[in-house]
């Protein structure tokens, strides 16, 4: 079964037959629901016996709603998404994939998950602006003044967006794990490893770049999936 459907003003789709186990599938940066590495663990899930929900963000896929891809928007909307999918399940998993994998954290940290799986995950945003920044010599007091700095990069600093990171770091208390590429320049391994001893997540670390798109990258993205999902 493959159903698009509208939650809340959230584009998502709902594939595989009715179960009591679900997966939502989160997107990263210049993708969408239903991007390569998102069918990868969709595909898988929906082999196991599990329906999977997944979904566009702000700026991405089908949105057309002028709401911008921050934290607390991005926050409410998968937390409207997992109350939406709940009733009756048995189960609620997650795959999330760098910003969405931030995104998630923040928005269901406290909420019940059976078991999550992190593709190059941000786990320190503000370790991540705070780079961007020191790479174009901006400091905080420029950006608290200018509020939005654009960056030659095609990113936008966004000193609401700073300040939100600083005061709402990710933690993660549910079973995770971890599938890492050696060459991502968007979230060391000294990040990834201090995130992953507070949470206790399984990490595995692989010959990759941040975003897996070759044919080697996608076959450890399919090996990974199918051991841990």
């Amino acid at each position: 079964m493959k159903k698009y459907v509208n939650i809340e003003g959230v584009p998502a789709l709902i594939q595989g037959d009715e179960s009591d186990k679900v997966l939502i599938a989160v997107h990263g940066l210049m993708s969408n629901k239903e991007d390569t590495v998102i069918n990868i663990a969709t595909a898988n899930a929906i082999k196991k016996g599990y329906q999977t929900v997944s979904i566009d963000l702000p700026e991405h896929g089908e949105r057309k709603d002028g709401k911008s891809l921050v934290p607390w928007v991005c926050a409410e909307e998968i937390q409207k998404v997992y109350q939406y999918i709940q009733n009756g399940k048995k189960e609620i998993s997650l795959f999330a994939c760098s910003i969405g994998a931030y995104m998630s954290m923040l928005a269901l940290k406290d909420i019940k998950i059976t078991k999550s799986c992190f593709l190059s995950p941000i786990v320190n945003m503000t370790y991540l602006i705070q780079g961007m920044m020191n790479g174009f010599s901006i400091t905080e007091d420029m950006l608290e003044q200018q509020k939005y700095i654009p960056l030659p990069i095609g990113q936008t600093l966004n000193w609401n967006y700073y300040m939100y990171t600083k005061e709402h770091p990710v933690y993660w208390n549910h079973d995770a794990f971890i599938l890492w590429g050696n060459k991502d320049d968007m979230m060391p391994e000294s990040e990834i490893d201090l995130f992953s001893y507070r949470s206790q997540a399984a990490v595995e670390k692989v010959d990759s770049e941040h975003y897996f798109h070759t044919e080697e990258q996608l076959k450890l993205l399919q090996n990974w999936i199918e051991r841990v999902l």
